[in-house]
């Protein structure tokens, strides 16, 4: 499958990117349901090589979740391997204003509803990774005498995030070909039962913000609601 993802023509990429540029703009949308939102999936991007790649965090019950390589130390070939890590946050509003002012993202914001019974399952799932874990501290809360400029040590400043690398398995390497941010979200996601959030092989933010739009679309899926965040948005809202 990695093999066959190498070979998807360029232009694909570039199309959906060109998607998520034309829809920057301030919005959110409700589908006409009584559903509540349970979880929530972020895709962010930005104005930059990496960037326009895009990232996938998962927002439940108020606690961000984020897969990817946040230890500089371990990157290698051109950043696209490293040491996995899981980092979380407290507080949705809290990240999502270090997203606007340090990273300069926006954000596409889907709603999920769930059962109580698809609830739980996440619950679990999360507990789950998170029992193959062990804290690992980022340059600033090792060293609080300087300000660090790495990705991790500007995130703890801002939420006090917890990183966390894995002890074993599938994540311990982050791979950006195969075990990147997207697989985490659609593990846990696949912990409802649901299939209709499920996508084969590899795959990119990108293609996961084409598969959640296209679930938005559909009358009786329960991706539910649809927000485009600018970092411009988060900022106004920030100083009032």
């Amino acid at each position: 499958p990695i093999i066959i993802s190498l070979l998807v023509p360029y232009n694909f990429f570039l199309k959906i990117n060109k998607s998520l540029k034309e829809e920057i703009t301030p919005v959110k949308i409700d589908k006409n349901t009584l559903g509540k939102v349970d979880l929530e999936i972020f895709i962010g991007v930005k104005d930059s090589l990496i960037g326009k790649m895009g990232h996938a965090d998962l927002c439940f019950e108020n606690k961000i979740y984020s897969y990817g390589h946040y230890d500089e130390n371990s990157k290698r070939l051109f950043d696209t391997i490293g040491d996995g890590t899981l980092f979380t946050v407290n507080n949705r509003d809290k990240y999502l204003r270090f997203c606007a002012e340090h990273s300069k993202k926006t954000i596409f914001a889907f709603g999920i509803t769930l059962t109580d019974k698809q609830k739980e399952r996440v619950r679990a799932e999360l507990d789950k990774i998170q029992s193959n874990t062990y804290r690992w501290k980022c340059l600033q809360e090792e060293d609080n005498s300087i300000e660090h400029g790495d990705y991790a040590s500007c995130l703890y400043r801002a939420t006090k995030a917890k990183f966390y690398k894995f002890n074993g398995g599938s994540y311990r390497l982050y791979y950006a070909l195969w075990t990147n941010c997207v697989k985490l979200v659609d593990h846990i996601l696949g912990a409802t039962g649901s299939d209709l959030l499920r996508l084969n092989g590899v795959i990119t933010p990108g293609a996961y913000y084409q598969h959640l739009n296209n679930q938005f679309k559909k009358k009786n899926s329960n991706v539910i609601t649809k927000e485009i965040i600018t970092y411009n948005d988060l900022i106004e809202k920030n100083k009032k």
